[in-house]
């Protein structure tokens, strides 16, 4: 039988708006543009709290430290998203929710 926890944890949801219905050339570079802001947003996390899975059309950030480290991390990631809607070519939208759950982690 293997240990498990249950934690509170903030868990952060980022979502490309419409990926699927995008040419696939297209989801390509758009992906690539939305890992580069994600890595930047998350710098400050300590990563051994950090657990992210890919979801293909954006990815879930599920944090095991503080909740409240989380959420300066949301905002951070909505700013840097911004910017790059007004310096980049490449467009796309986004749908981002910070939630609190309990998670078993085995």
């Amino acid at each position: 039988m293997t240990d498990s926890r249950t934690w509170i944890v903030s868990v952060l949801f980022l979502d490309i708006v419409g990926y699927s219905k995008v040419p696939v050339d297209q989801q390509l570079t758009i992906k690539i543009h939305f890992t580069n802001i994600v890595a930047s947003s998350l710098e400050s996390l300590n990563k051994q709290d950090c657990i992210q899975l890919d979801t293909g059309d954006g990815c879930a950030i599920c944090y095991l430290g503080d909740p409240e480290k989380l959420f300066p991390i949301a905002i951070h990631f909505h700013r840097a998203f911004e910017a790059h809607v007004i310096t980049s070519l490449v467009q796309f939208q986004l749908r981002l929710g910070v939630h609190l759950y309990p998670v078993e982690v085995a």
